[in-house]
């Protein structure tokens, strides 16, 4: 009896413990920043992983999650890292969860006169709706609907 007792006490505390972890794709959104998948990042170049070096990978493992972090923040402000450069706008998600839209302004480089320094300006801004493929603590896939490229974004933690 006593067996059927812990086994029963086990399987409740089991139940609550997977209850607490939310599911809810905000929720999921904002609890971490971040950062394209590495074959993610070959696929948007045009390349298969199996066309890309072991050192190509690893030098993009290092380099992805300073040169493109992304961070949504729970009052639906966003921030995207992107070679060091900071750019701040919103984001939100639709009643059914489906579709992402971001909104930031680009970075424009100007040189100045008679030097080859350059300094980045805010430009105009630039909205990006995305499917939301699927959704989960450990990996967000997003496929743009406009903007640059077709190419499925796939997201993992930083």
């Amino acid at each position: 009896m006593q067996y059927l007792n812990k086994i029963t006490l086990l399987a409740l505390i089991t139940v609550l413990m997977a209850n607490c972890q939310s599911k809810n794709p905000k929720d999921i959104l904002t609890s971490k920043k971040w950062r394209p998948s590495v074959a993610s990042f070959v696929k948007a170049m045009g390349k298969t992983m199996a066309e890309t070096s072991d050192e190509e990978k690893a030098k993009l493992e290092k380099n992805i999650p300073k040169d493109f972090a992304q961070e949504f923040k729970a009052d639906g402000t966003y921030l995207l890292s992107v070679f060091g450069v900071d750019k701040k706008g919103s984001w939100s998600l639709s009643a059914d969860n489906k579709t992402l839209t971001t909104k930031y302004r680009n970075t424009i480089w100007e040189t100045k006169k008679n030097s080859k320094d350059m300094t980045p300006k805010e430009g105009k801004e630039k909205e990006l709706i995305f499917t939301v493929q699927s959704i989960s603590s450990s990996k967000i896939v997003l496929v743009p609907q406009n903007g640059p490229t077709k190419v499925p974004m796939e997201l993992v933690p930083l």
